[in-house]
């Protein structure tokens, strides 16, 4: 930072990886430093940073502890350092000293599973609750305490009405409010006791509205302001 100079991170290669074909969709650095690489068709990757070492996880059909998918598109660390990993075939918890990964699919029989597959985004509040984005089925709320999935089925008119289901984002303001990008809809600010969502959304006529309506992050500063990226 202090240059301002680039740096190309070039690991040891790890005998399974291709890094030079393999496209990065999400990062992590983890509490014990570790690197983790969410890619496209490669599967999870471990890198240490310090040496360049790097471990990496796919799924194997062969093997149900195994990740349950080679597209990764979120990971997440929770306040008691669990690792969660969102793919495009089900949420993954994985093991930290084994290795293995508990898989989470939706099942239309059970309403307390999550809600839908493929999981954009994994986020979690400051009362601890972790929020998933997911693929058409919404967003889906798991608590720590219970053990358990609940769900927030926003309505499809009223005042708890979502702009879109496909959930990319979320952020929390100093107000405890819950601020979920979309993918189309723009952004939907859920308030904190739940019962009202204020939609955020792109206007062409209006140079101070936001910039696009697929949103694929969304940050709160130190001071309050929340930056939103978008595709425009």
């Amino acid at each position: 930072l202090a240059t301002g100079r680039i740096t190309r991170f070039k690991p040891e290669s790890s005998g399974t990886v291709n890094f030079a074909d393999t496209v990065v969709r999400s990062l992590l650095i983890s509490g014990d430093n570790t690197l983790w690489v969410g890619t496209e068709s490669s599967g999870l990757i471990a890198i240490d940073p310090e040496t360049g070492a790097v471990r990496s996880y796919v799924h194997d059909p062969m093997v149900p502890t195994s990740l349950s998918s080679n597209t990764v598109a979120s990971i997440f660390e929770d306040d008691r350092n669990r690792l969660w990993v969102g793919t495009d075939s089900g949420l993954n918890l994985m093991n930290g000293e084994t290795g293995e990964f508990t898989t989470y699919r939706n099942d239309p029989a059970d309403p307390a599973s999550i809600s839908a597959d493929s999981i954009f985004s994994i986020y979690q509040d400051r009362g601890g609750l972790l929020w998933f984005g997911t693929l058409t089925g919404a967003i889906s709320k798991w608590n720590p305490r219970s053990w358990s999935f609940g769900h927030f089925k926003p309505a499809t008119t009223g005042p708890q009405a979502f702009s879109n289901p496909n959930v990319t984002a979320f952020t929390e303001d100093y107000d405890g409010n819950t601020w979920v990008g979309t993918f189309g809809g723009g952004i939907n600010v859920i308030a904190r006791d739940g019962h009202s969502v204020r939609h955020i959304g792109h206007d062409p006529s209006d140079s101070d509205s936001i910039g696009g309506d697929r949103v694929m992050a969304m940050i709160t500063d130190r001071n309050g302001y929340i930056w939103a990226g978008t595709m425009r």
